[in-house]
């Protein structure tokens, strides 16, 4: 359940409803699982997605010894990697808009473990790409625009009743727009997740949303363009 307010004393006395109607219905809200985010072009998502590399970094850390471990393949230890690393460093993906420069910045991090896994130093002088070969693995910006693809693809499914459905189309009737270029947006980096994984340049909305509304075909795609072309198993 999400609430929103325009300031902190509002959020806080709608917080304040909230649990004393829940009492009502004898539920109770875990403080300790209950986040609250700041949303407004005074902030970014820079310090959240930094935390994430903080968080995402501690993870891969305490799995040194499996890293070092000369008896475990590459391949179980790029699995290992995924599930317990890239789940941490990705976690909320499905509502972020990205900027080239944070892409740029998860593929650093990505990029950096890899090569701890795999055992390529600097001086080797292997090309990014070579090392995701080696890897069998897709770069961040490939994980991150799967996800959001999929909580679309969710939404859009929902029945027009529900609340994410309903602000997915929703338009601010008030208001005016600050000067200056305008930021990049959620469904901007959606249409070019879309435009990316189907093929297809000129989808729009309306051809992202029929296409999302076929479960089946839609989950497919995605796990399809999320797949490492050629996977195999790596047995060094």
């Amino acid at each position: 359940m999400a609430v929103l307010d325009n300031s902190e004393e509002g959020l806080q006395e709608t917080t304040d409803l909230l649990c004393m109607y829940g009492a009502q219905g004898v539920l109770r809200i875990n403080g300790k699982k209950t986040e609250d985010m700041v949303i407004g072009k005074a902030t970014s998502q820079r310090p959240y997605m930094k935390e994430a590399t903080v968080k995402a970094s501690g993870a891969f850390n305490q799995l040194s010894n499996i890293w070092k471990n000369r008896n475990i393949q590459s391949y179980t230890k790029i699995r290992i990697y995924k599930a317990a690393v890239l789940t941490i460093l990705l976690y909320g993906s499905e509502v972020w808009n990205t900027t080239k420069k944070q892409l740029h910045r998860f593929e650093v991090f990505h990029q950096r473990c890899l090569r701890r896994i795999l055992r390529i130093r600097w001086l080797d002088r292997v090309r990014n790409t070579e090392v995701l070969e080696r890897a069998k693995i897709n770069p961040v910006e490939t994980f991150i625009g799967a996800n959001r693809l999929r909580w679309f693809g969710h939404v859009t499914r929902m029945p027009d009743t529900r609340l994410p459905k309903y602000l997915l189309n929703w338009t601010p009737a008030h208001g005016r727009r600050s000067r200056g270029r305008l930021r990049k947006n959620w469904m901007k980096c959606l249409l070019e997740d879309a435009a990316a994984f189907t093929g297809n340049t000129d989808i729009d909305l309306e051809g992202a949303s029929e296409m999302a509304s076929d479960r089946k075909l839609w989950r497919e795609m995605i796990r399809h363009k999320r797949e490492f072309i050629g996977a195999g198993h790596s047995n060094d």
